[in-house]
């Protein structure tokens, strides 16, 4: 949008250097970048809107964040375990333990009955 028009006839550079808004508004933005410190209650106006919108969890994160990666420690462990055949052995809802195969989605059910994406079109 650098037509003439949109600057009364005058180009871009001219238009800032002769519109006292246009040129302040570039001056900020050319700046220096500087962190401003937000005022102290700042944080505390934030936090009680929000504890307004959201109560705090009843349980603390760690009740439940320490059992769920202690879980997720011992499936790191157990699939550590697995041989290369191991992760292509067939399973009903992702083909594979590792859970794609050459063919994805697969075009034949891993054993009769189990669970396959349909063949492609």
């Amino acid at each position: 949008m650098t037509d003439s028009y949109l600057y009364n006839g005058q180009s871009p550079d001219d238009h800032v250097a002769s519109c006292p808004d246009c040129s302040a508004a570039i001056a900020l933005l050319d700046g220096p970048e500087t962190a401003a410190e937000p005022p102290p209650s700042l944080r505390e106006a934030v936090m009680s809107l929000a504890r307004r919108r959201r109560s705090p969890a009843l349980v603390p994160v760690a009740t439940v964040a320490v059992p769920y990666a202690e879980q997720v420690a011992l499936m790191d462990d157990l699939l550590a375990e697995l041989s290369a055949p191991d992760w292509e052995a067939p399973i009903a809802r992702h083909g594979t333990i590792r859970g794609s195969s050459s063919t994805w989605p697969p075009t034949t059910r891993p054993w009769p009955g189990s669970w396959a994406w349909p063949a492609r079109a």
